[in-house]
């Protein structure tokens, strides 16, 4: 893969979430790191599947302010909520 193709896939939302997500790992106290492994218990299981990025920034960002995991916050129990929802409705 071309650096181009890499850069194709970056937009500023994208942008922004690895930004904010970043600061999450760093809040929670933990050392940030290219292997997932290392961080793995701070997200939520299927937190990677969610494509709404807005929602998962302003998730992190409620995480952050709040000093907890994103399994605790309000957001994410309301995206939870949402995709519940979004599958009944099929």
């Amino acid at each position: 893969m071309e650096d181009k193709d890499i850069n194709e896939d970056l937009n500023e939302e994208k942008i922004a979430y690895l930004a904010v997500d970043v600061q999450y790992v760093k809040a929670m106290g933990r050392e940030v790191s290219w292997d997932i492994r290392k961080n793995a218990d701070l997200y939520p299981s299927g937190w990677s599947s969610i494509s709404n990025t807005k929602a998962k920034i302003k998730v992190l960002k409620e995480a952050i302010e709040k000093k907890c995991k994103i399994s605790e916050t309000s957001g994410y129990r309301e995206l939870e909520e949402r995709v519940i929802t979004d599958e009944e409705g099929r």
